[in-house]
């Protein structure tokens, strides 16, 4: 409900500022004095979220199905409220937020505060649903093997921990929100990357195949992908220090573009640990051990270049299922 609401009223707010604003500044002032790549990783940190399987639970498994989404999130959202934030700042002639928040109401929202109230007070509810959703999965991902953890437990956990993060970001800690977006936008992206490698390059290169067609159950799972856990902690390491947000460190240090640096770093370390562990632990079952494959994956055949997952499956043209690989997808080729 609320975010097409957002949208219709942002863009009636930019849409009122292009007619009428023709006393807008050259150039938005930098009010923050952050560096240009301390600006892009605040940007892509605060547009980390991780909650892909909640969005594209239905959706079609084709690589350029949500191609459409993405872009219609990059320039209704991310281009449009940036647009809209600015004008509201250069024509209230502030960068306090209240002040601008009042100037707005009153300039798109005909002075109805209340709406405003309801309107961001839906958007609060709408956004941390997301986090508080992705955080009890995380939680259920580390606890929920034991068999006595149930997902309520998770619930308080992560409740206590938000709570406690709220007061520490926006009150204890200088420039919370900066140094929160800058380690996200570390975090995330480097085990994605590492995810990514491990699907699409180990393949082609070590010709080591995890299949993603069936989600194990917890008692199929594999303990831990050791090369990933040491490439993702080398790689955020780098990336915290390298940006200011290790604590006891330099926050004035930010070196250049340091998050794709990180990126970069912990996609080339997981495919040399990988490597290494391959040379290390010759033997086929005990190597998948050592990266983590689940149950399901450790029956497959190895040594195998093929890409399984539900997309690739999905998109073998009818009657090619012979030259599939895993037995997993070509069952699933066969169903289609």
């Amino acid at each position: 409900v609320v975010t097409p609401l957002v949208i219709l009223w942002v863009a009636y707010m930019v849409v009122k500022g292009l007619v009428s604003g023709s006393h807008l500044g050259a150039h938005p002032k930098n009010v923050l004095h952050l560096a240009l790549w301390q600006i892009v990783g605040v940007i892509v940190g605060s547009s980390m979220w991780g909650n892909e399987p909640d969005i594209w639970r239905y959706g079609k498994p084709k690589f350029w199905w949500p191609s459409a989404a993405f872009l219609f999130a990059l320039c209704g959202s991310m281009l449009l409220f940036a647009v809209g934030g600015w004008m509201m700042a250069e024509f209230a002639g502030s960068s306090s937020f209240g002040t601008v928040v009042n100037y707005t109401t009153h300039y798109s929202l005909f002075g109805l505060l209340p709406l405003a109230f309801i309107l961001a007070t839906l958007s609060q509810f709408a956004i941390n649903d997301g986090n508080y959703y992705e955080a009890i999965n995380a939680v259920q991902n580390v606890f929920g093997g034991w068999s006595k953890w149930k997902r309520l437990y998770s619930c308080l956990v992560c409740a206590g921990i938000s709570a406690l993060a709220g007061y520490l970001v926006n009150y204890a800690v200088t420039n919370g929100f900066e140094k929160v977006a800058a380690f996200l936008a570390i975090s995330v992206p480097c085990a994605t990357v590492i995810m990514c490698v491990d699907h699409y390059l180990l393949p082609r290169l070590y010709r080591i195949s995890r299949p993603l067609a069936k989600v194990p159950s917890w008692s199929e799972t594999g303990f831990a992908n050791w090369p990933a856990i040491v490439a993702l902690a080398i790689s955020v390491a780098f990336g915290a220090y390298a940006t200011g947000i290790m604590p006891g460190e330099n926050a004035n240090r930010y070196w250049g573009p340091a998050t794709l640096i990180a990126w970069a770093m912990a996609g080339v370390l997981y495919l040399a640990f990988v490597g290494i562990t391959r040379a290390a632990i010759p033997r086929a079952h005990s190597l998948k051990t050592a990266l983590g494959f689940s149950k399901l994956a450790i029956d497959e055949p190895y040594p195998s270049s093929a890409i399984i997952d539900l997309a690739t499956a999905s998109e073998v043209p009818a009657g090619a299922a012979g030259r599939t690989v895993s037995p997993l997808a070509g069952s699933l080729v066969d169903a289609g």
